[in-house]
């Protein structure tokens, strides 16, 4: 947030208003005595306040939890992830696991004590997904709003921009079981569902036989 001089040329002061997690300003307003009223949204529980009306966030700011018990006791995960997690990825060895954010993609080599920003590809809402290679653990897919597909043959390290597959807002993404480079995508758009066999670099309609109508999970 910052506030310009009279003549334009100069900041009268400028300040940073945000938490560690996503803050969003959607608009700002001034009244006659010149203080500035930034209105939006976050998801920080440390946003700072003034006399706020809403103090606290309503709900759990915890997004990713584990548990070690089969489900008894579950724990929070992601105490120094800045984002909230949308999908996560384990490999099958139990060394290491993936998420994808509304931050960036980070990684963990402990169970989750700490992680790492490797990319800064950024989940949005209900249409960011993860899969992993079952023949090939260290491949592992990702997808984002609304149909960009990326892809790391190195467990998650780096990232590589893929292709944009024709099915619009992808709902999901899932990686062959048989073929690491082949992959499947399937949203909210006819024909619904598409197969790649390179990795998402092109695209062809595995439709056939569908009733038309919006695929939800394979």
């Amino acid at each position: 947030a910052a506030k310009l001089n009279a003549a334009g040329t100069a900041f009268d002061y400028v300040t940073y208003l945000g938490g560690t997690r996503q803050d969003s300003a959607m608009g700002v307003a001034v009244d006659g005595a010149g203080n500035a009223y930034v209105s939006g949204y976050t998801d920080s529980e440390n946003f700072p306040t003034s006399s706020a009306v809403q103090p606290v966030l309503p709900g759990s700011g915890t997004s990713l939890f584990s548990t070690s018990d089969s489900g008894a006791n579950w724990s929070a995960t992601d105490s120094n992830i800045p984002g909230a997690v949308f999908d996560v990825s384990l490999n099958p060895a139990g060394t290491s696991g993936v998420v994808l954010t509304e931050a960036g993609i980070y990684r963990t080599t402990n169970g989750g004590a700490s992680w790492t920003l490797q990319s800064q590809i950024s989940g949005s809402g209900s249409t960011s997904f993860l899969s992993r290679s079952p023949i090939a653990p260290s491949t592992i897919y990702a997808v984002r709003c609304c149909s960009s597909v990326y892809q790391s043959t190195d467990d998650g390290v780096t990232w590589n921009f893929k292709g944009s597959p024709p099915s619009g807002q992808a709902r999901g993404i899932l990686a062959d079981p048989l073929n690491a480079g082949t992959i499947y995508i399937w949203g909210f758009n006819s024909p619904y569902v598409f197969a790649s066999a390179d990795g998402g670099a092109t695209w062809s309609s595995a439709a056939t036989g569908l009733p038309g109508v919006t695929v939800t999970s394979i």
